[in-house]
Formats: structure tokens, sequence, C-alpha cells
């Protein structure tokens, strides 16, 4: 069930934790893996998850927003 617009259920807080989580994951992985001569001990881990929050944290949000702005029927601001 979709929010009204301009507010937001838990439901729609759930879905952005679970799509910054797995974002978050995948982005992980794909860092990770694109090293050249990957080795888990030696990977540029710092990196690797400064670069995964950052999404994290942008996937968050702009899911929140999106959810925040969409009214019932699925409409972006209304009528728009």
């Amino acid at each position: 069930m979709l929010s009204p617009l301009f507010r937001l259920y838990k439901s729609d807080v759930v879905q952005s934790i679970i799509s910054s989580v797995l974002t978050a994951v995948l982005v992980t992985i794909y860092q990770a893996i694109s090293v050249p001569n990957f080795d888990l001990v030696t990977a540029p881990w710092g990196s690797i998850m400064h670069a995964s929050l950052s999404v994290a944290f942008i996937t968050f949000f702009s899911v929140l927003t999106h959810k925040f702005a969409t009214d019932s029927n699925g409409q972006t601001l209304g009528t728009i």
C-alpha cells in the first residue's frame, strides 16, 4: 500500500533500508572484484567501504524522498 502525499509509513522506511543495504552489498562486491589481482588481505577495503557507504546513504535518502513525494496513486507530487 502506498502512503499518501508527504507522509511516510514504516514500510517506506523499511524499503529504503533494504534498498540501501542491498545496494551497498552489490557495490562492495563489484568494487572488490574489480581490483586487479584481487586478494582479500591486500584489497583496499577503506576505499571500498567508503564508496559502499556513500552509495548506501544516497540510495536510502533517494528512495525515502521518492516515497515522501509520491501519492497513494503512485504519482509524483500528486497530479504531475
